[in-house]
């Protein structure tokens, strides 16, 4: 509960675009993970990739290795060789 709390008001604070936003996102997402909680660990990462793909942001890498571990623990494995190249 402490992540989405911090998300909502971060989101308040700083707009819905802002690469903090994505950072929480991104942690958000790997703990859904550790959770087994894949499909919203996916949107929660694609989230946090929507954001950091304009701007370039070292994050994004971190976003597909998360992505790629859901992935393949959904044993779907041709997608998650592409979320880590």
């Amino acid at each position: 509960a402490q992540y989405e709390t911090t998300l909502r008001l971060t989101r308040e604070a700083l707009g819905p675009d802002h690469i903090a936003v994505a950072q929480i996102l991104l942690r958000l997402g790997d703990l859904r993970r550790r959770q087994a909680r894949y499909d919203d660990a996916l949107a929660t990462l694609a989230e946090a990739e929507r954001i950091l793909t304009p701007l370039g942001a070292p994050d994004l890498g971190q976003v597909h290795i998360y992505q790629g571990a859901v992935l393949r623990e959904l044993a779907r494995h041709a997608e998650a060789r592409a979320a880590y190249a």
